[in-house]
Parts: structure tokens; sequence; C-alpha cells
């Protein structure tokens, strides 16, 4: 299905509705290909929305039709997201240093420049996408945990998200539709060792909903590793299996020692060589919102085999989610990304 810039605008506006948060004409400009030849074309399109009553534009920021206090906000969303990152550095330093660390990145709402406070923690998490090199996930996953705990037993709270976490030999995203394209998009780089652009042209899917050059990359790339990190390659099983042992002890049940498989199963958070949220995470819920909005808001531009394109079945994902508690879930994911008065004292 071939989709019109009308259509793609519409897009990008009704997903980071969902979110609470405008679009940056700029960035809009970038993801959906914007040029001095079709110009004109986008020009027309933008201006027969905002006539029709369905978007608003304001300094420099897009917004459904109503929603002027998202771009009212933005600007505190900014200054609120580099007080984070600042605040992250120290951490994303001694990363950086860690041999077998290959890249990391920034992502979730801070790469959105969207903070939220977490509705357990009652702070703002810095989201992190890590790359390590080949047999050693399991050995990030050790030391995240114990300062994690050491953290927590401390301090009380925890302020570094590993959310996504993967081996240069496993870089191909499983779950590919416009919820992880946009992910992959926002995602922006804090240090590379050579890995991240493979890893973009290993994910070259992401070109079915952005323009190419939404992310800068080349085939020039580098995997080599020092000589000491293949020594890990045996304590990085044996901190795989011990996990898993942990994990069943903690829930007094044989779940841990059952997931103990070395083959990629993506219903589950924790495999041998990527760690991340099973089944997608909220994607399920993230979808229906943001087809609930698509249908309130621009009915006349629905259709279901635009959502198709956008979110695609994929039969691998054989889960499905129990929606009992849908309205609850959905209010603590998408009403925390309002900004609070008090946000800037979480940081």
């Amino acid at each position: 299905m071939k989709v019109s810039i009308k259509e793609w605008i519409i897009v990008h506006v009704c997903y980071r509705d969902v979110f609470n948060a405008p679009v940056p004409i700029e960035a809009l400009k970038l993801w959906i290909g914007i040029r001095e030849d079709n110009r004109e074309i986008s020009e027309h399109a933008l201006s027969e929305l905002k006539n029709e009553k369905l978007i608003i534009e304001s300094r420099g920021y897009l917004a459904c039709h109503g929603n002027e206090e998202l771009i009212l906000n933005q600007k505190r969303k900014s200054e609120l997201t580099m007080q984070i990152i600042k605040k992250g550095q120290r951490g994303l330093t001694i990363l950086s240093r860690i041999p077998f660390i290959k890249f990391v990145g920034i992502s979730g709402s801070i790469a959105a420049e969207n903070p939220t406070n977490d509705f357990n923690k009652k702070h703002v998490d810095l989201d992190l996408f890590v790359i390590t090199s080949k047999n050693t996930i399991w050995c990030l996953v050790l030391i995240e945990r114990i300062f994690t705990n050491l953290v927590g037993f401390f301090k009380g709270n925890y302020f570094y998200c590993f959310n996504y976490v993967t081996e240069e030999s496993f870089l191909e995203i499983h779950n590919k539709n416009f919820y992880t394209a946009t992910e992959l998009v926002n995602l922006k780089p804090v240090f590379d060792k050579g890995v991240y652009n493979k890893f973009i042209l290993c994910n070259k899917w992401v070109e079915n909903y952005y323009n190419k050059n939404s992310i800068k990359s080349n085939t020039d790339f580098t995997t080599s590793n020092p000589f000491y990190v293949q020594m890990l390659i045996p304590f990085n099983y044996m901190f795989f299996v011990l996990f898993g042992i942990l994990r069943s002890l903690k829930r007094f049940d044989l779940t841990g020692i059952r997931d103990l498989n070395t083959a990629f199963d993506p219903n589950k958070r924790f495999n041998m060589h990527r760690t991340s949220n099973e089944r997608g995470g909220f994607q399920e819920v993230i979808k229906r919102r943001f087809e609930e909005l698509f249908k309130d808001n621009f009915k006349n531009y629905y259709s279901k085999k635009l959502m198709e394109k956008l979110f695609p079945n994929r039969e691998s994902f054989t889960f499905v989610p129990d929606f009992q508690n849908e309205d609850l879930i959905i209010e603590r994911i998408f009403n925390k990304y309002t900004l609070k008065s008090n946000a800037k004292s979480s940081v």
C-alpha cells in the first residue's frame, strides 16, 4: 500500500498524540522525505489538514486540533530532557569503558524528548539501548543487577533502565512495525565502538515507515574485540544459567529453569542473546489507542489497510494479551506523559 504525504502527516501527528506530545515539523520533514521536488505537495497537504481543523501548527510543532497545550508544554519537556541526560552522563561514561559494551543509546521517552515519571518508581528513568560483544550479554546483566540492587538498597530507586540489550551477533529487530521503527528512529547514540552502522543496516525494514535519511549510516563498521573478551564466554553461559535458577527460587516455581533455552523466543523477556520487553511490551495497547485516536480525530482518513501496514500481524507472536483491565493499563501508561507541575523535582 502506498501512503500519501497527507496520510503520513496524520499518522505521525496521531501517533505522537498517543503519548501527549506534538510533532516537531523539522523532524517530520526528514521522516516523510520532504524535498524540494515535493515541498509544494507537502505544504498543500498540511494546509488542507489545517483548513479542515484537524491539525494545528505553532512554534515549529504540529498537534491534533484542540491540543494546543501539548505544544505549550514541549519547551519545558525539552528542558527536562536535557537535565535528565546531563544527570546520566557519569553512568554513561562508566558504561563506555566496559570493554565488551559496543554501543549505548538513549531510548524511550527521553529519546523522544517526552520525559515521564515511572508510575511505579515515582521518578524519571533514563532508558538505554545497549549492544554488547558476542557471548557477553549476561556478564552485563550480572553487573547491572548487582548495581541495581545496591543502588536500590541505599537510595531506594534506580535511575538507569536497560530496556533493550542485545549482542552484536543478534542485531535484527524481530518485531517489525511502526511502533518499533519509531523507537529505532528516535534512538540517540551516546557512544559507539563500530557496531551502530551494522545495526542500522540489519534493520533496513524501517524504511517501510521512515525515509531512509531519517537515520544516518554508512557501510563502514568494525566488530573487533579485545582478545580477553573471548575469555568471558563460559562465564556468560554460567551467568545465564544462574539467572534462570535464581528466578525460579524467587518465584517458587520452575519458570526460570524451563526458560533456559538458547533458541530465541520473542514471547520471553530473557533470551540467551537478547533481553527486551516480551511480545513487544505495550505495543498492542499502543496500537489500540492509536487506532482509537485515529478514528476519533481523522475518521475520514482511517482505513484498515493503513493500520495493517503500520502494525502488520506477526505469526511468530502467538501471545494474546489479556485486556480485562485495558482501561486501567491505558490510563497508567498514557496519563503519565502529561507533564506534571512537580516534574522537575523528580529529576
